[in-house]
């Protein structure tokens, strides 16, 4: 076994290596999130519900990776990062909502559910949530009708209107 300046340098280097880069442990920090969402009061069945993390202005990141899940009977949903690991990153997200579905049929033809939502929750979501770090539930109550008192003041805006013709 010969002891080479080369052989010495490859296993110095690989001792830095590991110890800058750690042992295969991702630096992103994860935390639980689930939740309930809701349509007018109802369970929301079937939805998938996308954590966008929000990047920070002052880093050179581009873009992180999402967290999704799907409601289920109850509308109850948990977020997943991967296929293994359950989770969002810690920070502010951008959160969108969607109920449309694609899926082939017993011919092979595509079939696409049409989405029930409005875009305010899903393609120009305004929705942002702040994922804590340890474990967060994040419920969503959506609206597609008016509350009573947003019904309310419509009414009485209307009436103003017309009274005012």
């Amino acid at each position: 076994m010969s002891n080479s300046p080369g052989m010495a340098g490859r296993v110095a280097t690989t001792v830095v290596l590991v110890a800058v880069l750690g042992c295969g442990k991702s630096e992103t920090e994860l935390a639980k999130v689930r939740g309930t969402v809701t349509l007018d009061g109802q369970a929301l069945v079937d939805a998938k519900v996308e954590f966008q993390p929000v990047t920070p202005a002052d880093t050179s990141l581009t873009q992180l990776s999402p967290s999704y899940g799907k409601t289920d009977a109850r509308g109850r949903y948990k977020l997943m990062f991967s296929q293994d690991q359950e989770g969002a990153i810690v920070g502010t997200h951008v959160v969108r909502i969607t109920t449309r579905r694609e899926s082939l049929d017993d011919d092979g033809n595509e079939v696409v559910e049409p989405e029930r939502l409005p875009p305010a929750y899903h393609v120009r979501s305004d929705l942002k949530r702040f994922v804590q770090a340890g474990s967060n539930t994040l419920d969503f109550a959506l609206e597609l009708k008016p509350s009573p008192k947003a019904a309310n003041q419509a009414r009485r805006a209307m009436g103003r209107t017309t009274a005012s013709q």
